[in-house]
């Protein structure tokens, strides 16, 4: 089911932007006429609602211009007493942002234009914000949050009746669940929405009909339920051959022609997907008709015409090129390799699978530099607002002093001792000030430098895994190729011998992998994994580590993690430079308080003999000053060495 999952989830359509009054869907004013509406129009109330419409019609041609009516439209809406023209302008500036990927500009518009749907009750509007919330939390990953705005939303559709609103919110619910492989859940939504369909009144509900068809055609072609899966590509293809709906009917073809590829009937598919491809080309559809292309050529593949096959594999690739889309010509690259690999052309499959990651790579750095940049200009704005703040206290300051110097020229003793005592409070007053400032600095250096190291070992581990490691099992299965075919030659031992180094190598990149992120840190959480860390240290190293934790910790990700790297830092420490034989870690968690204890028997040292910390303490140090801990240690030559650390809980959630 993996390769369905890639060809066919772009037909997991989510519906976006959805106002009562005006779609995505159906655009029927001209731009130009709407320009003229503009100027024609008398009150401010009027104004904004063509710009709102004008600013809609932009979206799909100028991203630019659309800001430009976006920004008239809100500087007029925000003073009007309409306050659903207040809302519209607010929620237009959401929308362009959100179109322009800046979420936080979004968010922001967006909640504003919330606050005064709840103040003069207007739940149309407010449906269609918490639709756009949704979208905007989805795209960037946030698919919890995504689905918490879309349930809020459906509690103000149900109990107003809006069934439009309450449709589109449960179909964009069940494509997130049903994307992160909940099918179940999928699937009771697409259904809820179903059973609603009938009571919908609006001019676009043939089409939201058709698309909630093709997507429950959809999920049940992942769960392999073939029979009801081309039941509802059926019906959805019935309703947009009737509205004349010609992306759809092309979606629908190609998702029933794939579905016949993967029950063994390829050459009913065919002409289907030939259908689907001619449309695509006429509607110059170029993500779908790489979709299809990539699907007519694991057809004509099954048909064993592997000429007709490649041809359309490499038509698939160009498209990808041509559009400059990194990870659909990784996706291309890895179904091709797919397919060479199941006609056992294992070189031809290696050569396309190294370029299915080098893309993926640059893809991935292309990721990396956005978030570089994302965390330096959010990096240059807390050190604008920095000096913002040094330079009010020093102006404050100044103030401060005129004010004095003022006051003792009119009362002159009782002035110079308002002086004295006010410049001593204010002295004071900057110092704290500044202090503050400089630790709020300081943290912010140690958070993005933790944060930095982190995110580079976890990088580096999935690196080593799908890079690496996928290399290394293709040289795997090359050798295995190769020792059945030398077998009669009598050198099995020397490809045995290799196939172990080979064996070897792919267990070493799982350690580093392990090391680097540990995967039972991030799945099951600080206990497991400190659990996880002790008994693969015992095991390795035939060590007796006694260990005693009482209480639960409830630790933010990022405590969580520091406080792991503490401890692993401390026990590799005993083993690698103590010597250690027996080691006893004591971990004792209370609601205020996380205190850590851990004593070995190695080969100690002198705490007075030590000019400075090495690379491993300087470590535990940092960590600990940065969750504002204290660290203590007792050791002696020869006599094994303790370490003492507590980490205050509260001061760590109230920060």
């Amino acid at each position: 089911m993996q390769r369905i999952s890639k060809s066919i989830l772009p037909s997991l359509i989510v519906l976006l932007l959805s106002l009562h009054h005006i779609t995505g869907w159906s655009q029927t004013a001209e731009i130009d006429s709407l320009k003229v509406l503009v100027k024609e129009q008398s009150s401010d109330t009027a104004k904004v609602r063509v710009l709102y419409n004008l600013t809609y019609q932009l979206f799909g041609h100028s991203l630019d211009s659309a800001l430009i009516y976006a920004q008239e439209c809100y500087r007029i809406g925000k003073d009007v007493e309409d306050p659903g023209m207040r809302c519209s302008s607010l929620s237009i500036m959401g929308t362009c942002y959100l179109y322009m990927n800046e979420y936080d500009s979004s968010e922001y518009y967006y909640n504003q234009a919330l606050e005064i749907t709840k103040q003069h009750h207007i739940p149309d509007k407010a449906s269609a914000l918490y639709t756009n919330m949704g979208v905007l939390y989805k795209r960037q990953g946030k698919f919890d949050k995504a689905i918490e705005q879309y349930l809020e939303g459906l509690a103000v559709d149900d109990v107003n009746d809006q069934y439009y609103g309450g449709v589109i919110k449960r179909i964009n619910i069940a494509n997130l669940y049903s994307s992160q492989g909940d099918l179940e859940g999928g699937i009771r939504y697409s259904e809820e929405a179903l059973d609603l369909i009938p009571l919908v009144e609006h001019e676009a509900k043939d089409r939201m009909h058709s698309l909630l068809l093709n997507n429950l055609g959809t999920i049940y072609l992942q769960d392999s339920m073939w029979d009801k899966a081309l039941y509802y590509f059926d019906e959805s293809l019935v309703i947009n051959r009737q509205i004349n709906n010609q992306n759809e009917i092309a979606r629908n073809l190609h998702n029933i022609g794939t579905l016949k590829e993967k029950i063994g009937e390829a050459r009913q598919g065919l002409p289907l997907l030939l259908d689907a491809l001619q449309i695509r080309e006429r509607v110059d559809d170029r993500v779908g008709l790489i979709e299809t292309h990539m699907e007519l050529g694991t057809t004509y593949s099954k048909m064993n015409d592997n000429a007709t096959s490649q041809v359309h594999f490499d038509r698939a690739i160009q498209i990808a090129e041509e559009i400059d889309d990194l990870s659909l010509l990784s996706e291309t690259y890895r179904a091709q390799s797919d397919e060479y690999n199941r006609l056992g052309n294992h070189d031809l499959a290696l050569n396309a699978l190294k370029k299915s990651i080098t893309y993926h790579d640059s893809l991935q750095q292309q990721i990396d530099q956005q978030t570089k940049i994302e965390m330096e200009a959010k990096y240059q704005t807390a050190r604008k607002d920095a000096q913002l703040a040094a330079s009010d206290l020093l102006i404050s300051k100044r103030t401060n002093q005129r004010n004095m110097y003022i006051a003792a020229g009119t009362l002159l003793l009782l002035g110079l001792f308002y002086l004295f005592d006010r410049n001593k409070k204010n002295k004071k007053l900057s110092e704290e000030k500044l202090d503050n400032l400089k630790k709020y600095q300081k943290i912010l250096a140690m958070d993005a430098m933790l944060q930095g190291q982190e995110d580079e070992r976890k990088r580096i581990a999935q690196d080593l895994h799908d890079g690496l490691g996928s290399l290394l099992a293709a040289a795997r299965l090359q050798m295995h190729t190769i020792q059945r075919e030398i077998e009669k030659m009598g050198e099995l031992q020397l490809v045995g011998k290799t196939e172990k180094l080979i064996d070897t190598a792919c267990d070493e990149v799982r350690r580093i992998s392990h090391d680097m992120m540990p995967s039972v840190l991030l799945e099951h959480g600080f206990l497991e994994a400190i659990k996880d860390l002790v008994e693969e240290l015992k095991t390795e190293h035939g060590l007796l580590i006694r260990y005693d934790i009482k209480g639960n910790p409830n630790l933010d990700d990022a405590t969580t993690l520091n406080v792991y790297r503490i401890i692993q830092e401390i026990l590799q420490n005993a083993v690698k430079h103590a010597h250690a034989n027996i080691i006893e870690l004591d971990i004792e968690s209370t609601s205020e308080l996380l205190a850590i204890s851990v004593t070995d028997d190695g080969v100690g040292f002198d705490p007075t003999r030590i000019q400075s910390d090495g690379i491993g303490l300087k470590n535990i140090r940092s960590r600990v000053n940065y969750l504002n801990g204290k660290l203590s240690f007792d050791s002696h030559d020869q006599k094994g060495c303790m370490y003492k650390i507590q980490i205050p809980l509260s001061k760590l959630e109230e920060a």
